[in-house]
């Protein structure tokens, strides 16, 4: 990892968003839902989130980041479910 000396302190060995840590703002947004129906239910989550770089950030662009996921679980018994997602 490229060390600068600007950000020395925030992350003494590897941040996952270090360079994102000193942007000049930061939107997030989320939402999720869910819809039941019998025995199954359905839903997933969707979040965006929106780094605006700041005089000390080490990017100079915007980034953003979305996500997206979707689940199912079925009731097999009352006991017991099998469920599957992707993200």
């Amino acid at each position: 990892m490229h060390r600068d000396d600007r950000h020395a302190g925030i992350c003494e060995e590897q941040c996952l968003d270090a360079g994102h840590m000193l942007a000049r703002s930061l939107q997030h947004v989320a939402t999720a839902a869910d819809y039941t129906i019998g025995d199954l239910m359905t839903g997933g989550p969707y979040s965006k989130v929106r780094y605006m770089p700041g005089n000390r950030s080490i990017f100079t662009d915007t980034a953003i980041f979305n996500t997206y996921a979707a689940l199912a679980m079925y009731r097999l018994i009352p006991a017991f479910d099998v469920s599957g997602g992707r993200s």
